[in-house]
This record gives C-alpha cells, structure tokens and sequence, in this order.
C-alpha cells in the first residue's frame, strides 16, 4: 500500500453486497427468524411477522403486512421492496 493512504475500512454487516434494487427478494412465506433481522427487523417485529404468518397458515400478499401488529407504517413499506410470497 503506498505512503499515506488509509488502509480500507471493513463494511459494516448487511451493508455489503449489490445494490437493494438488484438483490433477490426474501420469501415471507419461507423466511427465517434469522433472516427477518437481517431485513433490520428487531427481535420482536420478527417474532410478530413469524407468528402473525403461523396464524394465516401463510401469507397470500405483500398487503398483508399492514394486518400485523407492531409495524409502523414505513417499515411495512420498507419491507414491502426486499420481501415477496
């Protein structure tokens, strides 16, 4: 590395990969505990989402998410981007 310059900084976690609008949608239907907080989900909005889905017997559209309690409105429409059914 020459004189000078920085050595290059880790990227933080969830912030590497492709672009959000060329990543591959997650499955609701088929998502993980793990893979919900990976959306930054917290514990609990991952928990609701799991069993709001149990009861449902799986969701029929992305819609649906407005029916779960505990979702403020813009992480329903920010999860209406990364997630399909």
């Amino acid at each position: 590395m020459a004189a000078g310059r920085a050595k290059p900084r880790p990227v933080a976690p969830g912030r590497d990969g492709p672009p959000a609008a060329t990543r591959r949608r997650l499955d609701l239907n088929k998502a993980t505990f793990d893979e919900l907080r990976s959306l930054d989900l917290s514990s609990t909005q991952s928990r609701r989402l799991l069993a709001y889905r149990k009861r449902l017997h799986g969701f029929e559209s992305i819609d649906q998410l407005d029916q779960v309690p505990g979702f403020p409105k813009r992480v329903r429409d920010q999860l209406q981007h990364q997630l399909t059914v």
